[in-house]
């Protein structure tokens, strides 16, 4: 009804994605960093509400065994 709130869209976002799977070693120092909080801020200011996040399953998972994860990787 007229008293329902609109549901929230996401309206404008960036893609993060694919710049994991681009290095050799999968022990790079700065994956912690890779993206900072002054980074998420920026985007903020460029008037993003969402941004969508790389999801690189060999970085996740232990080597040869499928969906079983890494914990510290999560």
């Amino acid at each position: 009804g007229a008293d329902t709130p609109a549901p929230e869209r996401l309206r404008a976002g960036i893609n993060l994605g694919s710049w994991i799977s681009q290095y050799q070693s999968r022990k790079e120092p700065h994956f912690d960093t890779r993206v900072r909080e002054r980074d998420l801020e920026q985007i903020a200011r460029w008037g993003m509400d969402h941004v969508r996040l790389p999801i690189d399953y060999d970085f996740f998972e232990e080597p040869g065994k499928p969906g079983v994860y890494r914990e510290e990787r999560l």
